[in-house]
C-alpha cells in the first residue's frame, strides 16, 4: 500500500516538474521568436511621428 502512495506521489512531482519546465520553455521560445522576427524593409527605418490631423469638413 505505502508503495503505491509513494510511486503516486513520484508520478505527481514528475507530472509537476514537466509542466513547469514546458511553460518556461515555451515562454524563453516565444521571446527568441519575436527577437528575430524579420521585418519588412519598410518598417525597419520607420520612427514613430505622432502628426495632429485637422479634418475640416
Amino acid at each position: 500500500m505505502l508503495t503505491y502512495v509513494v510511486i503516486i506521489l513520484f508520478v505527481v512531482i514528475v507530472l509537476c516538474f514537466v509542466i513547469i519546465q514546458n511553460r518556461k520553455d515555451r515562454k524563453a521560445f516565444e521571446s527568441q521568436q519575436n527577437q528575430d522576427y524579420k521585418k519588412k524593409k519598410d518598417e525597419e527605418g520607420d520612427i514613430p511621428v505622432d502628426i495632429e490631423r485637422k479634418d475640416n469638413f
